[in-house]
């Protein structure tokens, strides 16, 4: 994978994608910990919600609540959802565009969501506060509110006041702040896209088998030949020192040497059937990921027509310069 990431902090290089679409490190100038999910764009909404709107001519908040379906390169699904305050859909990503989420993590875990990445077009939307996980949210802000209410009470405000207090506080505050969350839904086989992800993984889990069995025909390979090697010289031994002695024992040592050969030879007629398969295989993942970089017949069909939008608004520009 040749994306190179940078640290949005500081712009130090962070690393190279990995081939499954992924990278986790930790930034060598800040310190801070990040990691990033790559792949095309399957699915994508977007809905706004009025939090304060009373009448156009009063000061209104917005909340556009997003939802973003993301295909791996090793054909896993990742689902991200996460909000922000602004009236306008300004997420400058389509379906079928590949993507990347960089996001501030522990482990894997997402704590910051920091920006999203459209390789695409080139252009990158960060956000204007990072969106924080819920996880994260209450491991920080849930000890503030335990605090700020055990400072009430001990300035002698009543327990329920108190707690109505940071009970309405904390509601408020999950409906004002910028929140997201990240998971990996399990797979649908009644679903079109996500039957073809699981028929995809099935390749790679298969993939990963051959690959397995062939090490262990190569490795039982070289042990035979090696076997074979120490028998060879157990005979000429043999032959050296009393042929007539160890007449019964040298036929042995022939029969078990052409055994080897047969079982070396079946070997490698297997490993050549299955090197076969796996090219196949290989094949059939890569024409996947491919596939997933190539526009969506739908997507392109809409492209044209947004192409042609702006082809005529060019044209009465120039009408009525």
């Amino acid at each position: 994978m040749p994306l190179s990431i940078q640290c949005p902090s500081c712009q130090s290089s962070l690393g190279t994608l990995s081939s499954d679409g992924t990278l986790q490190m930790t930034c060598p100038s800040c310190s801070d910990r990040y990691s990033v999910i790559y792949g095309k764009l399957s699915g994508r909404a977007a809905v706004r919600e009025p939090i304060f709107y009373f009448t156009p001519k009063l000061p209104s908040l917005y909340k556009q609540h997003y939802e973003l379906r993301l295909t791996t390169p090793n054909r896993g699904l990742r689902v991200l959802n996460f909000s922000v305050s602004a009236q306008e859909d300004s997420l400058p990503v389509r379906r079928g565009d590949m993507v990347s989420i960089l996001y501030r993590s522990r482990g894997y875990v997402l704590e910051k969501l920091i920006s999203i990445n459209n390789h695409t077009t080139g252009r990158r939307y960060t956000l204007p506060i990072p969106a924080i996980s819920y996880p994260y949210l209450l491991s920080t802000r849930g000890l503030l509110c335990g605090l700020f209410l055990a400072g009430l009470l001990i300035a002698g405000t009543s327990p329920l006041l108190a707690s109505s207090v940071v009970v309405l506080g904390g509601c408020a505050y999950l409906k004002l702040a910028n929140t997201t969350r990240m998971s990996a839904p399990s797979l649908r086989s009644n679903m079109r896209d996500e039957a073809k992800l699981l028929s995809d993984q099935k390749l790679l889990a298969q993939k990963l088998k051959i690959e397995q069995r062939v090490n262990e025909l190569q490795h039982q390979c070289q042990s035979e030949q090696v076997l074979i090697h120490r028998l060879k010289g157990l005979k000429q031994r043999m032959l050296n020192f009393d042929p007539d002695l160890y007449a019964p024992r040298i036929n042995r040592i022939e029969g078990a040497m052409k055994i080897l050969a047969r079982q070396i030879q079946n070997a490698q007629t297997l490993i050549t059937g299955y090197l076969k398969t796996l090219e196949m295989v290989e094949i059939e993942v890569e024409t996947a990921q491919i596939a997933d970089q190539l526009p969506d017949v739908e997507e392109f069909t809409a492209d044209i027509s947004r192409r042609l939008t702006e082809l005529k608004t060019v044209e009465e520009e120039n009408e009525s310069l």
